[in-house]
């Protein structure tokens, strides 16, 4: 027994104690293990021509009788299995009947050590020509599934003997009203999946721990956002605008589209609610070391901001001006800005928007683009290559790259904080729209508009993801 020195007696009393605990322990765990492996090598011991036996068959029935290793049989089969010595009557006392076979597999009965030892020694028996019993019967004699009993062939043939060991599952077991509020909780989202964690909780009064392992876990549920869409006021106008658009482009096959669109900038920065997160040991350590503007953003009413106008090519190109602070973008602004994407056009393509193989410019409905002036000055200088304000789909953002793409991706990179002024946001619009508007990235989401309006199309005008 070890010694521990600078201890006070009645500490070494209690060390000592323990340790001869796990000695005693230790010891009980080797004599079980023995034991199995002694009782292993008595049922798979073979005889000289080569088939298995066991030194007591009777001792087996008995065991099978009382229920040790068989299912339990009714009062009158039992008494005539103790009165009758001969072996056939025996052996029909090993095959229950089939109602007795469905009461015990409910039960979902587990396979002892023994049991499992007994069904492989009757397969094998089986492999050489002896007379054995099929899967299905002993599935039957031990009150368990033909599935069951192949499991254990399959792991005996994986492991051998260990196989027959019992393994502990891991982990901490289902609580038993964790498993009745299951049905119950599902039926409840069923009804209302708008329902959070922590009112089921109180709902039905258990912890939000609980209730958050019952939805995740055990029903296997994940929360998701809800996204926000425009209305859709005449679904059959968006219908039919939608099927005109998409037979153009299969009418029209390769020809270059110009995608234009405005949006205000604010100076404040990009917020993405998903992802804005900062990480820290906690909250009152991130108060301590953390300055306000990593844990904290801010909102204000009327914040500054510019307007910027875009226009994205199908072949790759882009072009945006940014008009100057104060400006109202009506038909006369807006007819200004066209000039200078005609003379945009000119320069890339080497000719004029109005011949024959020109890009193709298309726009919204915006009051200012379907407008008598603007629509006169695009019939004058683009002549057929533009679409009317009876093409573009109404309340449909979701066709323009501009607006589902590109607009999203510029405020991210130009504003990862907030900034000072107009001035400073202007300059960061200009320094990252070559950045992230590459002639690759304007390729790749410009040719998603012709899948965007199949989509509308198929799904009769509604909403889209």
């Amino acid at each position: 027994m070890p010694r521990i020195k600078g201890l006070s007696a009645s500490k070494k009393r209690l060390h000592n104690a323990r340790a001869r605990n796990r000695q005693l322990k230790k010891k009980a765990k080797e004599e079980q293990r023995q034991c199995l492996e002694e009782e292993e090598a008595e049922f798979f011991d073979q005889s000289q021509d080569g088939t298995d036996r066991l030194e007591n068959e009777e001792e087996e029935k008995r065991l099978l009788h009382q229920g040790d290793v068989g299912i339990e049989l009714g009062g009158d089969q039992a008494s005539k299995g103790d009165d009758d010595d001969d072996g056939d009557d025996d052996d029909d006392l090993l095959k229950p009947t089939p109602e007795e076979v469905r009461d015990v597999v409910k039960k979902k009965r587990c396979l002892t050590e023994r049991e499992k030892a007994v069904i492989v020694r009757a397969v094998k028996k089986r492999k050489v020509g002896e007379k054995g019993e099929s899967l299905v019967e002993l599935g039957r004699r031990f009150g368990v599934t033909q599935q069951t009993v192949s499991r254990v062939m399959k792991a005996y043939r994986e492991k051998g003997p260990d196989s027959f060991k019992r393994v502990k599952p891991s982990g901490r077991p289902t609580s038993r009203l964790r498993r009745q509020l299951k049905d119950t909780i599902r039926r409840s989202l069923d009804e209302n999946p708008r329902q959070t964690v922590q009112n089921l909780a109180a709902q039905f009064d258990t912890s939000v721990t609980m209730m958050r392992n019952v939805v995740t876990k055990d029903l296997g549920l994940v929360a998701l956002h809800r996204t926000l869409r425009h209305h859709i006021p005449n679904r059959g106008t968006r219908l039919e605008r939608a099927k005109r658009g998409l037979n153009w482009f299969k009418e029209n096959p390769g020809r270059i589209m110009l995608y234009s669109d405005e949006k205000w900038f604010t100076v404040e920065e990009h917020k993405n609610r998903q992802n804005d997160i900062f990480y820290s040991k906690s909250l009152s350590y991130a108060k301590a070391t953390l300055p306000d503007d990593i844990r904290h953003t801010t909102r204000q009413q009327g914040a500054a901001k510019c307007h910027v106008f875009a226009v994205v090519s199908s072949d790759g190109h882009s072009f945006f001006h940014i008009y100057e602070q104060g400006t109202n973008v009506c038909s006369g602004v807006h007819i200004t800005t066209l000039e200078m994407v005609y003379e945009w056009i000119e320069a890339t393509w080497g000719m004029a928007p109005d011949a024959e193989n020109a890009p193709v410019m298309t726009q919204d409905n915006a009051p200012c683009h379907s407008s008598g002036p603007t629509q006169t000055f695009l019939e004058a200088f683009f002549g057929k290559n533009f679409w009317g304000k009876e093409m573009w789909p109404p309340c449909s953002p979701e066709i323009n790259p501009l607006d589902f793409a590109i607009w999203n991706a510029v405020d991210k990179a130009a504003k990862p904080r907030k900034l000072k002024s107009v001035k400073e946001l202007e300059e960061a619009i200009k320094r990252v729209w070559p950045q992230v508007v590459t002639p690759e990235y304007v390729k790749k989401v410009c040719a998603k508009v012709p899948s965007i309006l199949q989509e509308i199309v198929d799904n009769k005008a509604g909403q889209i993801d």
